[in-house]
């Protein structure tokens, strides 16, 4: 994965420096930020690419759901897992169109979820982008 940059969105410091340390062993450049706020400012400051959005859902400021949305409207080759410590269900049930890490997880669980996203045919990728700007136009404002 060497050279890719990562932006890591997670407002829980023990939870933010394990998958730091996860991503970076796996040879990604990490920008880190404490919440989707700071997420956003980050992504707009950086001018080179950013490969992939790794976010806890419920943060303060801007949830990881919006953020997703607001950076796919402004990256829209990024591609993006979300974690939360809510199970699966609840996050279908609320239309999530992004893979999801159920909180607490296992190293190996995110690198093998990274390893499917940059495997994934575009084709798989197109279809997700399209699904999360259609959600993303649904989002209140």
């Amino acid at each position: 994965m060497g050279g890719r940059v990562v932006l890591l969105a997670e407002d829980e410091p023990i939870v933010r420096n394990v998958v730091l340390l996860i991503l970076q062993r796996q040879g990604f450049a990490v920008l880190v930020a404490f919440d989707g706020q700071e997420a956003l400012e980050l992504s707009r400051a950086y001018k080179g690419t950013i490969s992939l959005l790794v976010t806890n859902m419920q943060m303060p400021r801007i949830d990881g759901s919006r953020l997703a949305m607001l950076l796919l409207r402004e990256r829209p080759e990024l591609k993006v897992i979300q974690m939360s410590g809510k199970t699966s269900q609840e996050i279908a049930g609320r239309n999530r169109a992004m893979p999801f890490l159920r909180k607490p997880f296992l190293p190996s669980e995110l690198r093998l979820r990274i390893d499917e996203l940059f495997r994934a045919a575009p084709g798989t990728i197109a279809e997700i982008l399209k699904l999360a700007a259609g959600i993303a136009k649904a989002l209140p404002r």
